[in-house]
């Protein structure tokens, strides 16, 4: 219980940083860079994407039932993490050349998941009935809802004459980055079930 209560303590911490995270960035940078792909809260969002497949990484290696399952959504991760870095390949590469990486990362995961399916398919139904799957689910519709809200048509619609960007920008990459922290805490649920 004392274990269960540090957690949720250290998740609230977690996410109020995820807060002051965003006032910090509404702070000190100026309305042209703030929110944008060069603001703080892009390099943080992308730390949260590495740890979570990190994390899974040491996941598959502690827990060998649940490896294949593991190693999955740490190349989902990895596809992620390329996406959300599409700016910065885009100023070495060709536009769109993000699609490259994140696309093999993704060709892997489905030829690794093609070829252990059996054992990926017990996995997965173990895994559905936890909570760090009702956890990891919030947070991937947290992050659909964040390109939903995102859209700038929506803004413009809700704000009229006075849309402003770096408050579109503001909500959808906040709500990005509590998604990526929702997940990250269902990562970490998931390894703090070392024999799940």
């Amino acid at each position: 219980m004392k274990a269960l209560l540090i957690r949720a303590f250290l998740y609230l911490v977690l996410v109020a940083l995820v807060s002051q995270a965003l006032y910090y960035e509404a702070t000190s940078l100026d309305h042209f860079s703030m929110f944008s792909e060069w603001g703080h809260t892009e390099p943080l969002q992308s730390l949260t994407l590495f740890l979570c497949g990190a994390l899974l990484l040491i996941k598959g290696r502690m827990s060998p039932r649940n490896r294949e399952l593991a190693v999955c959504l740490a190349l989902l991760f990895l596809a992620m993490l390329v996406r959300e870095n599409d700016q910065h390949f885009e100023m070495m590469f060709p536009h769109g050349f993000w699609k490259f990486p994140a696309g093999l990362a993704l060709l892997v995961m489905g030829i690794y998941a093609w070829h252990y399916r059996a054992r990926l398919s017990e996995q997965v139904g173990r895994f559905t009935r936890s909570m760090p799957f009702g956890l990891m689910t919030s947070g991937f519709l947290a992050l659909v809802f964040s390109r939903l809200v995102g859209r700038t048509a929506h803004w413009q619609a809700i704000l009229g004459d006075a849309y402003i960007r770096a408050a579109k920008n503001a909500v959808e990459e906040g709500v990005e980055f509590f998604a990526l922290a929702l997940l990250l805490i269902g990562v970490i649920e998931w390894m703090a079930r070392r024999y799940e």
